[in-house]
């Protein structure tokens, strides 16, 4: 009875291992006000603890605030300053439990984007997503956002966001007034992307865009080991299209695109570039 027992025992310490959860999932430690594992993008004072938890004692309250006439959306990062987590395996998605209270016709999201990496924050992606939770939740709701692999390599690193929008890209700031509520989060599942290796091509990829951040030009860098048709976009952080810096075909090589940002906001924006089967995204950031 006993050897059985310690089986059991190290078996669930060996899962516990590779199923790596995140750190401080359920927002339970804090210090000097500030959730630990977590870091908050542009400005402190917006994400505060609450007691309305879902389970333990205390859940995360996440809302925008008004600074010198401006209006300062939440962005909640996972890790110290925005670095994500390391994670040793392949999740299927990340779930969570939260309410969401926008303010009366604001039209306000919350939103909740993921990646996986394998190199860090800026590493090459390996997986991401992103959803627009519009609807008022009372009660605790839970979310399942599953990750879209777009490479097989192993994650090394995780990087979550959850922030509150505007109603659209002509309207992507927050009212004041709106806020979610959010605790007990985790990762769902385990992917198998080993079917997926031979159907990519292993010598396409983003090298690298430079400067990031920039203000207001920066230059992506891609490889292509043959002619193909490419398709390179840019997203903001509400999933709008904003701008096509490449759509036709592109000979092998390394290639060097200017993009100018001069006519948009600051903020986080995504490219993504399709050559072939094969599609990439990174995660750029434009500080005026």
């Amino acid at each position: 009875m006993k050897k059985i027992t310690i089986i059991i025992i190290v078996l669930t310490t060996v899962t516990m291992k590779i199923h790596a959860q995140l750190p401080n999932a359920g927002f339970e430690s804090w210090t000097n006000g500030n959730p630990d594992n977590w870091g908050v993008a542009v400005s402190t004072g917006t994400v505060t603890r609450t007691s309305q938890a879902h389970s333990g004692n205390f859940a995360l309250r996440g809302e925008p605030v008004l600074i010198s006439g401006n209006i300062i959306g939440p962005i909640l990062q996972s890790g110290v300053g925005g670095t994500g987590f390391p994670i040793n395996y392949s999740p299927t998605s990340v779930t969570g439990y939260y309410k969401f209270f926008p303010a009366t016709s604001s039209g306000d999201r919350f939103v909740v984007s993921i990646g996986l990496t394998n190199g860090g924050v800026s590493g090459t992606p390996i997986a991401s997503n992103l959803v627009f939770l519009s609807q008022t939740m009372d009660n605790y709701s839970q979310f399942s956002v599953p990750f879209i692999y777009v490479a097989s390599d192993a994650p090394v690193t995780c990087v979550i966001h959850f922030s509150i929008v505007g109603p659209s890209t002509a309207s992507p700031m927050p009212t004041i007034g709106s806020y979610y509520i959010l605790d007990d989060l985790g990762f769902s599942g385990t992917t198998n992307v080993d079917s997926k290796r031979n159907s990519l091509p292993s010598k396409f990829k983003i090298l690298q865009n430079f400067p990031n951040p920039f203000n207001p030009n920066t230059k992506i860098i891609f490889e292509l080991p043959k002619a193909c048709n490419v398709l390179l976009r840019i997203f903001d952080l509400l999933g709008q299209e904003k701008s096509v810096l490449i759509n036709k075909e592109q000979s092998a090589g390394n290639h060097e695109v200017s993009f100018d940002g001069s006519e948009l906001p600051s903020g986080i924006y995504f490219y993504t570039i399709k050559a072939d089967n094969f599609i990439q995204s990174k995660k750029m950031i434009l500080l005026k």
